[in-house]
């Protein structure tokens, strides 16, 4: 039994699970908007893809690392996001994450001298 299947579970996402557990993202709902457009499913998904890249939070501090990390972990789930991508973006993560510590320690130092 998973997760999806006990009692217990209530989804905050947008979209419900789909039969293996996983989210679907809402694709394939829209596929008769997109071919009345006539706009592929491809352009289509590109486009949410971008936008769900685009509203992701800026690294400028813990939080929002840590809810970027989250951003792109589910942006993967959800197909969003693609593989070779998500290093990239977990990198820029980690050297923001460098950064701020970086920065606080060079704080720490100069306040105890």
């Amino acid at each position: 039994m998973s997760l999806h299947d006990s009692d217990e579970y209530q989804s905050t996402a947008p979209f419900p699970p789909d039969r293996h557990g996983g989210f679907t993202g809402g694709r394939g709902r829209g596929n008769e908007t997109e071919r009345a457009r006539g706009e592929s499913s491809y352009s289509a998904g590109s486009r949410a893809g971008s936008a769900y890249r685009n509203a992701m939070p800026p690294l400028d501090g813990h939080n929002n690392i840590r809810d970027f990390i989250a951003c792109v972990a589910q942006g993967v789930l959800l197909g969003a996001i693609e593989y070779r991508q998500s290093s990239k973006l977990l990198y820029a993560a980690q050297v923001a994450l460098s950064a701020i510590r970086l920065r606080q320690g060079t704080a720490k130092s100069a306040t105890a001298a």
